[in-house]
């Protein structure tokens, strides 16, 4: 009986501590939501009276994985990276599609036509074909990563960035 006594004691406690809490708790709630500013229906955007006057920065990354390539007498393997930001206000019509620019990637690798250049060079001219061909691009990063190939080699990338 001695337990039951003590549950019930510690029960009496701390329902009115609980209740306590529960009323300060909702008042707080509304409060704070009464003093907030107003905003746009979440399921709908943003209000009608909400303008958004910050720069809109959009970028688009593609990832070419494990693709082989003849050079350097032997085949490499390959991850080709590349990242591009759009110029600002393109419209909708503008937006390339990715996968030509995957098949011309791939295309210009596989027929590249100097076997000893090195992979930044080779990087250079990637990263410039594909910033010409597509004039809606403000910046354009390519990385080509080497994975080792042969005994005494080392994984290596080649990083370029270029701005118009």
């Amino acid at each position: 009986m001695n337990k039951f006594k003590s549950y019930l004691l510690g029960a009496m406690i701390i329902a009115p501590l609980l209740a306590v809490m529960t009323l300060y708790m909702t008042s707080f709630r509304s409060a704070a939501l009464s003093a907030a500013p107003a905003r746009g229906n979440p399921t709908h955007g943003p209000s009608a009276n909400s303008v958004d006057t910050s720069p809109l920065v959009e970028e688009f990354a593609i990832r070419i994985s494990d693709f082989k390539m003849a050079h350097h007498n032997g085949e490499a393997n390959l991850i080709i990276t590349i990242r591009y930001r759009f110029k600002a206000g393109i419209t909708d019509a503008s937006y390339p599609d990715y996968e030509p620019m995957v098949q011309n990637i791939k295309a210009y690798l596989t027929n590249y036509p100097n076997e000893v250049d090195y992979w930044e060079i080779i990087n250079k001219k990637l990263s410039l074909i594909v910033f010409e061909k597509y004039p809606v691009m403000s910046n354009i990063t390519s990385e080509i990563q080497v994975s080792s190939s042969r005994p005494g080699t080392y994984s290596r990338s080649s990083i370029v960035t270029r701005n118009r």
